[in-house]
């Protein structure tokens, strides 16, 4: 077995990532780690390191003419979102001096994508004509930063070509990343949807569904995640399965220790 796929080559931020394995697996890579050495001095230092397990020949660099794909999953993850950031950025330096001709970025979760919200609009000209709950939420969050774009603004700036994840908190998200890449989001941003995967996995889980899935309950904590849960629903098939419908409340703005649930419907 190889440690590449035709000319994509994969580089987990950090050592045994069981997202980055599996992914490297169904790829025919028996171990991802070997390909870059994710080291850290005794002072928190990080130095990822590409080695030259490909063996390139004729003096080229070690990843030579290779997409480099750089895979991160906060799953099981000892690294904070804002230690993987800077992870991502250093590793994609290592991986265009190693010789790569474009550098992929493979997420899990797109990093910082629920800190959407610029605080600077409460200064905007049109600030007046927007609703009552997007001000309280602009007010609350003033001299806060503007973290989700600071995160593709780097991306963008360190040379990540396109970014795959398997969830996006909003269309927002889309609109900053073609505001930073200055194209379509279309060409950067591709975010799959969860829900045909988790019902796959679901269905082939082997527990007992029982009776087209009596013994099943899906439930949407809040009113963001209704569409998926019915969609899931009907994906599923599981006719006589419940749906439990949440919705949460805030009783302080941005504060998770502030949140109360209640059930709207069944």
């Amino acid at each position: 077995m190889g440690y590449e796929r035709g000319d994509l080559a994969f580089l987990p931020i950090r050592q045994n990532d069981d997202f980055a394995k599996r992914l490297a697996n169904n790829f025919g890579i028996p171990d991802p780690d070997e390909l870059v050495k994710n080291i850290c001095y005794s002072n928190g230092e990080y130095c990822p390191t590409i080695t030259n397990i490909l063996n390139n020949k004729n003096g080229l660099r070690r990843l030579s003419g290779r997409r480099a794909c750089i895979v991160y999953s906060y799953t099981k993850s000892e690294l904070s979102n804002t230690e993987a950031f800077g992870r991502i950025l250093l590793l994609t330096d290592s991986a265009y001096r190693a010789g790569a001709k474009e550098v992929f970025l493979i997420m899990s979760e797109n990093l910082f994508d629920r800190q959407d919200l610029d605080p600077a609009l409460k200064y905007d000209e049109d600030y007046e004509n927007f609703s009552d709950g997007r001000k309280r939420k602009i007010a609350k969050m003033e001299g806060q930063t503007f973290s989700l774009r600071v995160a593709i603004k780097h991306f963008y700036e360190a040379g990540i070509k396109r970014v795959l994840t398997l969830d996006r908190h909003s269309e927002a998200t889309n609109k900053i990343y073609e505001r930073v890449y200055r194209c379509n989001s279309d060409h950067v941003l591709f975010n799959l949807d969860p829900v045909p995967i988790f019902t796959n996995h679901l269905l082939n889980y082997g527990i007992n569904i029982k009776n087209d899935g009596e013994n099943i309950v899906f439930v949407a904590p809040d009113k963001g995640a209704k569409d998926a849960v019915i969609k899931f629903h009907e994906i599923s098939r599981l006719k006589n399965a419940s749906l439990v419908f949440c919705n949460k409340y805030r009783t302080s703005p941005n504060d998770p220790n502030k949140v109360e649930a209640a059930i709207e419907n069944t």
